[in-house]
């Protein structure tokens, strides 16, 4: 079946694409093929979706406007297997094409907003109307004018005929119709082939490429005038070393170039300065201006090697659609663009919950606990409820697709989502990737954060930290930067939140390895286990305030566990280890006569630490009470029994009842009973306990 034949792509379940007409069919992909058959090259190019620009850069200059793949100079085609690859990947994407000469075009572009029409009307009146050739209106309004490409190189350039008229040529490339961009709307006003342009329009062209220097990609410039005696030191100095073919001139000369570029000099300035240099020298006598052109447009290479977002994020340059090819953007162009004011400050996008409170998107999160304390199942709930939508322990979530990479190998997996899907009573749809892609690599990097753009993820966890930077020294300041680095360019791809399950030091509470990590983090999180008892802490949130701990459950279901946040069955049976000791030896040692804290803690043998803050959560939760003073404490139990055994006093359903942290198919959630022991209205502290021993001994056989 010829590629024209082919069905083309629809989204998953059958829904049309952002930009579809209606039926099945993608007219990006069909527009793409169209202008593949005219011999166009074509590219795919970002579009906009929900108002932003799906590059997710938060200050994107360009939105709906800029190439998706990197390397398009030399990656756009007219191959249709390519093309629709592309299309079935980012159906949604805008359509370029690639000017120059292997389309076969150039492209005048009139820029209405930077006065390009004015300029227009100015030259159509010197030298006559353009010819009737294929024009497409762009999304601000402005025209480009399509003409077939002449017999010499068009130099891609701002303002070639004055303002507002750029020209796109080699290197360079238009939006096309039926694109939409952040602006607007991309649509052909005259269909008919491009013809060649007029004598008028094409001479300024070739009086540019005749003038661009050889192998570089600047124009030549006569000489200026220098005051000598101004010249800074190091630049003199360089100006006076006499070298002889063999010792290094032609390295010599790019040090005086950049030096002087260095020091404020134009370009004509320092032909003038280099031309004296050559005469001393011998070395490029009689093309001085070639050379000197050629070195500023390495150095105009190096000096835009690195772009600044508003985000502070620093990133590969990217041409912007204004400035493409060798006319990008300078550095301090990008920064003054950068500069905010305090109004600004205001329409800046507030940090957006996938979990109430705890976690956000477009941010780097760390899970950290000691081994076995339930990180991965705490991991693997977040992952869950945030893939279906469920609300996570009764704290609303923002649904998305997630990806879990499970780097320790999915052996355990299967039942641990299985006993999340019994309970949950639906299937997950979080994407899990058994791979132990190492974040250290290039390669791995990129091909995770293009794998998370495409599946659109909102979350990517990383399980853990310590199997997917296999060889690096968590200890290095540099090697956690790294990861650091590699970590925000997925989350600058994805907009997603990008969290690390890492370990901790065994002898302390914080993140094992250098504080460059904790450094970098949004939100951190720690899991501490104390028996079946689970506390999620949250010691940092960067843009947010801090949670409160959160007392959670590990509860038994199928082959596995599950995270709940209250108990299932008995009480007793599900206190922490601490806690059930101070129970049973406060009813086995102190039944009738209660205990001091000192005497308490000496009886159970548990450390201190442990000890107050066991019996502090016995108090709290009413199954302990003190009936002496703080200075003079008395703490017994405060739950009725019989000899030898503890009243099973319950809390909420079964373990068969519905999941504890979302409403599924109209059943409440779930909510703590009342104790049903305890102290008689206005009956005193230790008017109680003494009724508890009068009952114990009545009831005693």
């Amino acid at each position: 079946m010829p590629d024209t034949e082919r069905r083309l792509p629809r989204r998953e379940g059958g829904a049309q694409d952002d930009h579809h007409g209606g039926g099945n069919v993608n007219p990006m992909l069909r527009q793409a093929l169209a202008y593949a058959a005219r011999g166009w090259r074509v590219l795919p190019v970002h579009s906009i979706r929900d108002g932003r620009c799906t590059c997710r850069h938060p200050g994107c200059l360009t939105p709906g406007k800029h190439p998706i793949e990197r390397g398009w100079q030399h990656r756009a085609t007219t191959s249709g297997a390519d093309i629709w690859e592309w299309w079935e990947r980012w159906p949604a994407a805008n359509v370029g094409i690639a000017t120059g000469l292997e389309s076969g075009i150039f492209v005048p572009d009139i820029d209405p907003d930077k006065g390009g029409d004015a300029t227009l009307a100015a030259l159509i009146a010197e030298h006559g109307p353009l010819p009737a050739t294929r024009t497409h209106r762009t999304g601000s309004g402005g025209t480009h004018y399509l003409f077939s490409h002449p017999d010499f190189p068009v130099i891609s350039k701002t303002d070639t005929f004055g303002t507002g008229i750029d020209t796109r040529g080699a290197g360079g490339f238009i939006v096309a119709p039926p694109s939409v961009s952040g602006k607007g709307a991309y649509t052909v006003t005259d269909d008919r082939d491009p013809v060649a342009a007029p004598e008028w329009l094409l001479a300024p062209l070739r009086d540019l490429a005749s003038r661009v220097a050889v192998g570089g990609d600047v124009p030549t410039v006569s000489g200026e005038p220098v005051d000598r005696a101004a010249i800074p030191g190091r630049l003199g100095e360089l100006l006076k070393v006499m070298l002889t073919d063999g010792q290094g001139r032609h390295r010599h000369f790019y040090r005086i170039v950049a030096e002087g570029r260095r020091a404020g000099y134009s370009q004509g300035q320092l032909v003038t300065l280099a031309a004296a240099w050559c005469a001393m020298t011998g070395k490029f006598t009689g093309r001085v201006e070639t050379q000197v052109a050629a070195v500023w447009g390495k150095l105009d290479a190096e000096i835009q090697g690195i772009q600044f977002s508003p985000a502070g994020e620093v990133g590969e340059t990217v041409a912007r659609q204004g400035s493409t090819g060798p006319q990008m953007t300078t550095l301090l162009a990008q920064l003054r663009d950068a500069l905010i004011d305090s109004d600004t400050l205001d329409r800046l996008p507030i940090p957006e919950p996938l979990i109430d409170g705890l976690l956000y998107r477009d941010s780097l999160a760390w899970l950290h606990g000691k081994p076995g304390h339930c990180k991965s199942f705490m991991a693997l709930d977040f992952a869950c409820c945030i893939d279906a939508g469920l609300p996570w322990m009764q704290r609303p979530v923002t649904q998305g697709p997630v990806l879990y990479v499970i780097a320790e190998g999915a052996t355990g997996l299967r039942p641990r989502v299985r006993a999340w899907e019994d309970r949950a009573g639906q299937k997950t749809g979080v994407r899990f990737l058994p791979v132990a892609v190492q974040m250290l690599h290039a390669g791995h990097t990129e091909a995770i954060a293009e794998l998370a753009a495409e599946l659109q993820c909102v979350l990517v966890v990383l399980d853990t930290q310590a199997r997917v930077t296999v060889g690096a020294d968590e200890n290095s300041a540099v090697d956690m930067g790294r990861l650091v680095a590699a970590a925000e360019k997925i989350r600058v791809a994805t907009r997603a939140c990008v969290k690390f399950v890492h370990h901790e030091a065994r002898a302390g509470d914080n993140m094992r390895g250098s504080t460059a990590l904790e450094g970098a983090a949004t939100t951190i999180l720690r899991v501490v286990k104390d028996g079946p008892r689970l506390e999620l802490t949250n010691p940092k949130q960067k843009d947010a305030a801090e949670a409160d701990p959160i007392t959670l459950w590990v509860t038994p279901r199928l082959q596995s566990v599950v995270i709940a946040d209250q108990p299932y069955g008995p009480t007793l049976d599900l206190r922490a280890d601490s806690e059930n000791k101070i129970l049973n030896t406060l009813l086995d040692m102190f039944e009738t006569t209660g205990a001091s804290a000192t005497n308490l803690r000496e009886a159970t043998g548990l450390p201190k630490s442990t000890f107050f803050y066991a019996l502090n959560r016995l108090v709290k939760d009413g199954l302990v009470q003190n009936l002496g003073t703080r200075t003079r404490s008395c703490y017994v139990s405060a739950q009725a029994s019989l000899p030898g055994e503890v009243q099973q006093v319950q809390r909420g359903p079964s373990p068969v009842g519905p999941m504890s942290n979302a409403t599924t198919k109209g059943v409440a959630l779930d909510h703590r009973t009342p104790w049903t022991t305890g102290p008689r209205p206005g009956e005193s502290p230790l008017g109680y306990a003494q009724r508890l021993s009068r009952e114990r001994a009545e009831a005693t056989p």
